[in-house]
């Protein structure tokens, strides 16, 4: 079994190495339950905070958009981003790339559109940007929480096969000796 894990590591490795295997890799994150959700706010989050800063700063859009998209890990993400850029030279709103993207959740849509109606969309920005890290930072204390008593549970097995060996070879020879 431990060979498994180390070839899989190996290829999980050499798969992330190509950048077809990143997007793939990067799908599969956000595909799982939990965890996938802890990626998608922790991008988002990112995404908004620096496009945030940077319209705050005079940058345009399209150029934050480009600059912000470059801090993303996730290769969907970024690839969205980039296609934001596009949209809205073209004339689209930030809201209505947001609206058309499948990652993004209505709540981030709707907050975007009501930051870009009243001309806020920087504290727009900076507060989805602050709810997603609290509630990453709430979602990985209660995956802590959850996976404390299992590791517990795992040591203590460890623990427990490993005196076992060690004593089960005492009781053989005690029951030879008799």
């Amino acid at each position: 079994t431990l060979a498994i894990i180390f070839i899989s590591m190996f290829l999980l490795r050499r798969l992330s190495h190509k950048p077809q295997g990143k997007i793939q890799l990067d799908k599969f994150k956000l595909r799982l339950p939990v965890w996938g959700e802890v990626v998608l706010k922790t991008e988002i989050s990112r995404l908004m905070r620096t496009l945030s800063l940077l319209l705050s700063s005079g940058i345009p859009i399209v150029y934050a958009l480009d600059i912000s998209a470059s801090t993303l890990e996730n290769q969907i993400l970024k690839h969205e981003a980039q296609k934001f850029k596009g949209q809205i030279s073209s004339g689209l709103s930030l809201s209505m790339c947001l609206k058309d993207s499948k990652l993004f959740p209505v709540f981030v849509t709707n907050i975007v559109s009501v930051g870009e109606e009243s001309g806020t969309l920087e504290k727009s920005l900076l507060r989805i940007a602050e709810d997603y890290e609290r509630d990453v930072d709430r979602s990985l204390k209660t995956l802590t929480r959850l996976l404390e008593p299992v590791i517990i549970l795992v040591m203590g097995l460890i623990v427990g096969f490993i005196v076992l060996s060690m004593l089960l070879p005492i009781f053989q020879i005690n029951l030879i000796v008799r």
